[in-house]
């Protein structure tokens, strides 16, 4: 055997249903009925549970002692005009890539998607100013090509295949907020 296969063989391949758990979860908390503030609030504590999971806790970077910036680098630690989003998922040194022990982590990243979509739908729906709509859907896109690119390597193809298609959902979602109606096809 390869040092690659046994790599391969090394990582867990999960499953997840991404589709059937954000329709459920939607139609259970609010969005059937537009209440996009209802959903945005249970996006961010389920993200609180599955942020304290004793398994995940390791894996998610969430304190300043482990920031990669450079002002964390002097020993001061992150500040509040520091971004995480480069350095919330721990990194194997070794790899470079991020470590994917457990399904919870993925399930982070969805929740954290559905959260900016959710927020983004909120503001729309109260007619706030479409900057800041626009800013909340680039970072729901982020997140879900995040998950797109670290399902690659942990998960079935299946999974892999929701996920290219939920990261499709919300580029196409952000492209129609622009108007740029050729990127949606």
């Amino acid at each position: 055997m390869t040092e690659e296969s046994q790599s391969r063989s090394a990582t867990p391949n999960f499953q997840l249903n991404i589709h059937e758990w954000i329709e459920s979860q939607q139609s259970a908390h609010g969005v059937r009925h537009d209440d996009y503030a209802q959903y945005h609030g249970y996006c961010t504590r389920r993200l609180s549970r599955l942020s304290h999971h004793p398994d995940v806790k390791k894996y998610l970077v969430c304190s300043s002692k482990f920031a990669s910036d450079k002002s964390a680098a002097k020993g001061r630690g992150r500040h509040a005009y520091c971004s995480r989003q480069n350095d919330t998922f721990a990194i194997d040194e070794a790899t470079g890539k991020v470590e994917v022990p457990h399904s919870s982590i993925l399930w982070y990243l969805v929740v954290l998607a559905e959260r900016s979509w959710a927020h983004a739908n909120m503001l729309q729906k109260q007619k706030k100013k479409r900057q800041n709509v626009l800013r909340k859907l680039k970072k729901a896109t982020l997140w879900a090509q995040r998950l797109e690119e670290i399902s690659k390597d942990c998960t079935d193809d299946l999974t892999q295949q929701e996920c290219q298609a939920y990261a499709s959902w919300m580029v196409a979602n952000l492209a129609l907020e622009k108007m740029e109606y050729q990127v949606c096809e």
